[in-house]
């Protein structure tokens, strides 16, 4: 049992232990030996523990050690696609497109890949990158996902500008003195398969 991975997401979501066995109808002992490793996980409490963390069934049992890890993935929502000139061209509305992600993504996690063949930045076609749509405070000279004022959305690293509230963005996209309204900041990179 992995009981710090769950009780890492039960404090994502501000849920204590107690308050999870509440929701679950379990007794917080019971839930405290299955995470403690004495007791068995049920399949209809890895159910009701996967509705109330957002985890597959799947993962739940991986996670509580019932199969093994690497038969796990996560498909991780894709946002955008990056182009050619390192500005990031949203999915249509009503397209769903999604992308197999490492197990160890935060819930939520979203994706941003690179379709750039015939490009400058062809070497880059196929890689994807996840990000949370939670906007970084803390994003400076970190790879983030950005929304520039002008409402263009870029792929870049975020450095100190030279003039007062702006940004310089360098990566796949370039840009200097740019006024940004959001940064979120890159969790992991997958290369093109």
């Amino acid at each position: 049992m992995d009981k710090q991975f769950f009780l890492d997401r039960l404090s994502e979501r501000e849920l204590s232990l107690r308050g999870l066995a509440k929701e679950m109808n379990m007794s917080h002992t019971q839930l405290s030996l299955t995470f403690g490793g004495s007791r068995r996980l049920q399949l209809d409490e890895a159910v009701s523990l996967g509705n109330r963390l957002g985890m597959s069934l799947q993962e739940v049992a991986a996670r509580a050690g019932a199969v093994p890890m690497d038969v796990l993935s996560r498909r991780v929502s894709v946002t955008g696609a990056l182009n050619g000139q390192g500005l990031v061209d949203p999915t249509p509305e009503g397209i769903i497109e999604r992308v197999t992600g490492p197990t160890d993504l935060p819930p939520g996690a979203l994706a941003i890949q690179a379709r750039t063949a015939g490009t400058p930045l062809s070497w880059f076609d196929g890689s994807v990158w996840f990000y949370r749509d939670v906007p970084g405070s803390d994003y400076f000279d970190q790879l983030c996902v950005v929304t520039t004022a002008d409402g263009r959305i870029a792929l870049a690293r975020v450095t100190r500008g030279y003039q007062a509230g702006c940004v310089n963005l360098c990566g796949p996209f370039a840009e200097v003195n740019v006024v940004i309204t959001a940064a979120f900041p890159v969790i992991g990179m997958k290369n093109s398969e």
